[in-house]
């Protein structure tokens, strides 16, 4: 699904919940999203998602932007010590992954090489989220899209207030979430773990 129209499902369902718990929404292939508690906010994910709420502002990030870059971490990586410090295998391509943001392959090797002695530390962690969203450009996984150079992620999204939107391009776009069925749920917690977080903590 091109980005635009699912930019569009997603926000009319926060929009108009009622029509859509109702039924009264009658495109069978939009995805139902209803906002849900966090879980597993224990007291150590709260200090770790306090601790990268103040990281990103020190950069100048809004507070939309921050809650939509932990919205999808919260969803990758649970903020989860074993998650952050401990190399895991994807289930899906069996490859090596690590980190708040779940890097692997070329990310993966570039963590490493620019944080040799700490790379799996979250300080290090969201000072290369911060690099990379500044220094790199991604095309996502949208094959419409595929080979063709887009603008970097933080300057599409950092005069945004729409969080849902920004989850979305943050997920897509720099997380490389796919638009396939089999996936939407995960883009449903991503959603809801930002709007939970900008409530609770911004």
């Amino acid at each position: 699904m091109p980005l635009e129209p699912a930019i569009k499902y997603i926000s009319d369902v926060f929009k108009n919940p009622q029509k859509w718990v109702t039924g009264q929404n009658t495109n069978s292939s939009n995805i139902l999203i209803t906002p849900t508690k966090l879980t597993n906010i224990n007291e150590s994910v709260k200090d770790k998602i306090k601790q990268s709420i103040e990281f990103f502002k020190s950069k100048g990030y809004s507070k939309y932007v921050i809650a939509g870059l932990l919205g999808n971490f919260k969803t990758e990586s649970e903020f989860s010590n074993k998650n952050i410090s401990k190399i895991a295998s994807d289930p899906e391509n069996k490859a090596n992954n690590i980190g708040i943001a779940q890097w692997q392959g070329d990310r993966f090797k570039e963590l490493k090489l620019k944080y040799p002695t700490n790379y799996n530390t979250l300080q290090a962690q969201l000072e290369f989220v911060d690099y990379e969203l500044k220094n790199k450009v991604f095309t996502g996984r949208d094959p419409k899209l595929d080979g063709k150079i887009h603008k970097w992620v933080y300057n599409n999204i950092k005069d945004k207030t729409d969080i849902t939107e920004i989850t979305h391009e943050i997920s897509v776009y720099y997380e490389g979430s796919s638009f396939k069925p089999e996936y939407q749920k995960a883009q449903q917690s991503r959603i809801n773990n930002a709007l939970e977080i900008y409530n609770k903590f911004l």
